[in-house]
């Protein structure tokens, strides 16, 4: 948890890749993506704060796995090096979602 909110941004991509890769294969798969989004655990407000600050104008997780979809097109599964390539040139809700994801669970805590 520590790594969300103190360490460096390769750190933080890095962590953020490695939570994707849900078989540890360190290759990342759309599917892998799109099950972790698809059951992540977002409130109304989350998913606000998703449209808030996404690049794009995003009403819903389903425009999120859209968007995924066009962004990824033919790429099945990506290394560490294409996932960062593809969150910082098109896609930064890949990178966004995660750390909302543990922002949420951690205001469980107080």
């Amino acid at each position: 948890m520590m790594t969300l909110f103190t360490k460096d941004y390769d750190k933080l991509i890095n962590f953020i890749f490695n939570f994707y890769d849900i078989d540890k294969v360190t290759l990342v798969s759309k599917e892998n993506i799109k099950s972790i989004i698809l059951v992540a655990p977002l409130s109304d407000s989350s998913i606000q704060l998703i449209i808030k600050i996404g690049i794009q104008k995003i009403k819903s997780l389903e425009e999120i796995i859209l968007i995924l979809d066009k962004t990824l097109e033919d790429l099945l599964v990506m290394d560490k090096t294409q996932f960062t390539f593809i969150v910082e040139n098109s896609c930064s809700e890949l990178f966004l979602i995660v750390i909302i994801i543990f922002n949420q669970s951690l205001c469980c805590f107080y």
